[in-house]
């Protein structure tokens, strides 16, 4: 999962400080979960991190690519409110 969320950038909604991070990986509208996404994210990637979740703030958010190349990968962005 390392891999797949290999970068990540900052942004502010409505006055809140949000993470994103991104990466490609295969998606098929109709099965795929980002389950495993999220919890890469908050298991495991947030807990090694300096950043800290904003938890008042109950909202995350995921933006997908609009294109998927050859091998159906698609660019995906997991925003998660952050302090």
């Amino acid at each position: 999962m390392r891999e797949i969320m290999s970068g990540k950038k900052y942004r502010h909604f409505k006055n809140k400080k949000y993470l994103g991070l991104y990466g490609e990986q295969e998606y098929t509208k109709s099965q795929d979960s980002l389950e495993p996404v999220a919890d890469y994210i908050y298991k495991i990637w947030f807990p090694q991190s300096t950043c800290r979740l904003n938890e008042s703030v109950k909202y995350d958010f995921t933006k997908y690519g609009e294109e998927v190349d050859e091998e159906g990968k698609s660019q995906i962005e997991y925003w998660v409110p952050i302090l």
